[in-house]
């Protein structure tokens, strides 16, 4: 079986809350254009999702308010998936930026 491909973000996003692997790069401070690369579990918003169907736990404070709805949105962006607390975090912002996702391997399974 091939490992899954890598799609750039700027080709195509993942459905809406769908747990992907992305790599991202954060700027080197000493150096502007240089890069350190990482990856993580994570899962891309559309900002369309209201907070209460969401099948994620964010911070109350990241919330979006819609008036005309009058309902809390979850805003835009990629949230790494976090597993081992109850809260997910946002991980693009001015800083972080996510430029390519997969789908997740399959576990391995014994037999």
């Amino acid at each position: 079986e091939t490992e899954t491909q890598w799609i750039k973000c700027s080709d195509r996003m993942p459905e809406n809350e769908k747990v992907v692997e992305v790599t991202y790069k954060v700027p080197k401070m000493d150096t502007p254009n240089e890069y350190w690369y990482g990856v993580c579990n994570a899962f891309h918003e559309d900002g369309g999702v209201a907070a209460e169907r969401s099948q994620f736990q964010l911070d109350p404070e990241m919330l979006v308010f819609d008036d005309f709805t009058n309902t809390w949105y979850v805003p835009r962006g990629w949230f790494e998936a976090v597993y081992s607390i109850e809260e997910c975090w946002q991980i693009d912002d001015e800083m972080i930026e996510v430029i390519a996702w997969k789908e997740k391997c399959k576990p391995y399974v014994e037999g």
